[in-house]
């Protein structure tokens, strides 16, 4: 009797285990095309946010609410020190709490406020009035977590584990384009807010997705032919299908706004007859059921808005489709799946932290490499003159040291020109946030489609084709019997 031989087969553990796609996420969002694209949005995002504060603090005439509102969109992604930071001692309140040294302080030194950790030392803050020197300010800011050059790699040799689990844990960085398109909206809803301070909180929000509908689609249409065909498109193909399909991109996330602003009304003239004197209050108090049915669905739907526009932009890029095919798709795979959704959403958030982090420490090397070679033969007081202008977020430049004195003349010209190369730097640096984002958010919107409507994670829209993009083989037709044994296929006869 012959041997009965067993043929193993090889286990494609994406097929069992489909969430392990999202890992393919740092390859498909590091790509220049799509960092240049994310950093030109964050750019353009900034300029009108700026444009509008000083509008509207000139039309406002010294507002409170707008003057504190416009304080906090205005400014450069290089302004803000979270778009750099990968500190092992991570501290939330750390900026307030710097500030408030400027007041009081404890003169103890930087070993002890690891100690300590940073509650106690604010509890100890709140106790003291002691004035803070210079150097324990520069000793509080190492202890507190402001990014140093390579101190990361000290605190990897002393505590591996420990330093990991917080890289892996710095969500707030991947998460920032939520907190930066959410956060004008989120004014919108807040109690209490003059109407000239809504209006400009939602102009800017307005304006922010706007700005993302075009970038955003652009982004997302690489990483969706990228993810499902291994190929890349050109940076012209993608900027046009942006254009074309702009209204669809902004007004996918406006539609539901815009149900928000009716049920709004509709309160609002509830509102308006509570005040009437006598029966009014009586009037409200009956009837205020229908502005809880009215709360309810208002929240149902920024619920889905809110977790789900991402999907949006995902959902036009893949289908090419339109804003309604975006919304409802978005809203349903949201509900259907929403543990499923949450799952996808920490493992590209944990993931994409750790990715993150390196892009940025290889960011640092590559300056440090740079300043290193160049220091040999140029010396590094004109070196500290030449990065004198870089980026005030990127901890690669060197106005705040005192030794080194401000350009002037042609070293001024030329530190000018070394910024200017810095700043594109710090930028592609910025741009991975939101290209990592946005491919994150498309690959997720593959693995929501599969869960749902069973479709395969290959198939996506290809302009000029009148289908979309068949699975490799699924329809070709066999040359020769397809045997699944390895025995040889039968005649008859």
């Amino acid at each position: 009797m012959a041997d009965e031989k067993a043929t193993l087969r090889e286990i494609h553990w994406r097929h069992v285990f489909p969430w392990l796609a999202i890992f393919r996420t740092f390859g498909v969002a590091l790509d220049l095309k799509k960092m240049a694209l994310g950093g030109l949005g964050a750019l353009t995002m900034t300029f009108g946010w700026f444009l509008l504060a000083s509008l509207f603090e000139t039309v406002a005439g010294g507002n409170e609410q707008v003057s504190a509102a416009a304080a906090e969109v205005r400014g450069w992604p290089w302004d803000r020190n979270e778009w750099h930071t990968f500190a092992v001692s991570d501290n939330p309140a750390a900026i307030a709490l710097l500030e408030e040294l400027q007041k009081t302080g404890l003169p103890i030194s930087a070993a002890d406020y690891e100690k300590i950790g940073a509650v106690r030392f604010v509890e100890d803050l709140e106790r003291s009035g002691v004035r803070v020197t210079p150097s324990d300010r520069t000793a509080i800011e190492a202890a507190f977590g402001v990014k140093k050059r390579f101190v990361i790699l000290n605190e990897l040799q002393r505590s591996p584990l420990s330093t990991l689990w917080q890289l892996g844990t710095n969500w707030r960085f991947v998460l920032k384009p939520v907190e930066v398109l959410v956060r004008p909206f989120r004014d919108v809803f807040a109690r209490r807010n003059e109407f000239v301070s809504t209006v400009f909180a939602l102009v800017c929000g307005l304006w922010g997705a706007l700005v993302w509908a075009f970038f955003g689609g652009a982004i997302t249409r690489i990483a969706a032919v990228q993810f499902a065909r291994d190929e890349k498109i050109s940076l012209k193909e993608s900027v046009q299908f942006a254009a074309s399909k702009f209204l669809s991109y902004g007004g996918a996330p406006a539609i539901p706004l815009a149900f928000v602003a009716f049920f709004a009304v509709l309160c609002l003239v509830g509102g308006l007859i509570s005040r009437i004197p006598g029966v009014g209050a009586i009037f409200a108090g009956v009837l205020w059921i229908l502005p809880l049915v009215a709360g309810f669905v208002m929240a149902i739907i920024l619920v889905g808005w809110a977790v789900g526009w991402p999907l949006m932009f995902s959902t036009i890029s893949v289908e090419g489709s339109d804003s309604f095919d975006a919304l409802s798709r978005s809203f349903a795979y949201i509900f259907q799946r929403p543990w499923h959704y949450l799952f996808y959403a920490i493992v590209a958030a944990v993931f994409g932290s750790l990715c993150s982090f390196f892009v940025v420490l290889f960011a640092d090397l590559m300056i440090h490499m740079t300043q290193w070679a160049v220091a040999w033969g140029g010396g590094d007081k004109l070196l500290g003159q030449l990065f004198f202008y870089a980026p005030d977020a990127s901890g690669w430049g060197s106005s705040t040291d005192p030794s080194v004195a401000t350009p002037n003349g042609l070293n001024k010209i030329g530190a000018i020109c070394t910024g200017i190369w810095l700043y594109l730097v710090f930028l592609l640096l910025v741009g991975f946030v939101y290209s990592y984002f946005w491919s994150a958010s498309t690959i997720i919107y593959y693995l929501l489609r599969r869960d749902v409507d069973n479709t395969e994670m290959q198939e996506v829209f290809l302009e000029g084709e009148g289908d979309d993009m068949d699975i490799p083989g699924e329809h070709a037709a066999p040359t020769s019997p397809v045997v699944s044994s390895g025995e040889p296929p039968q005649t008859a006869g």
